[in-house]
């Protein structure tokens, strides 16, 4: 995809391990920008959360800082989140990049 890589917005997958299951599972996004949809969804950021299916949190660590969304980072796919459940999100929006 030209110009960057896909955006990832609520509900879009992350696959990680859960330090306290101590498994590997998948967990969707569950937080993101209330005034910047894409089809409906808020656009995730830095910090936002990532809920793992056993419901254990981690925190996404957006790569894209230069350009933002209320005042923190967009997140992309391939980038990772961490805390209880630590993973990269491997879903993003095909049609809406930032690079």
């Amino acid at each position: 995809m030209a110009g960057g890589m896909p955006v990832c917005v609520i509900g879009k997958t992350g696959v990680g391990y859960c330090a306290i299951c101590r498994v590997w599972t998948t967990g969707r996004i569950t937080s993101g920008s209330d005034d910047c949809l894409i089809a409906g969804s808020g656009v995730a950021r830095d910090s936002d959360t990532v809920k793992a299916s056993c419901g254990h949190i981690g925190y996404i660590h957006a790569s894209m800082t230069t350009k933002k969304i209320n005042g923190k980072g967009i997140a992309r796919l391939s980038d990772v989140f961490t805390g209880d459940f630590t993973g990269v999100l491997i879903d993003g929006v095909q049609t809406v990049a930032v690079g």
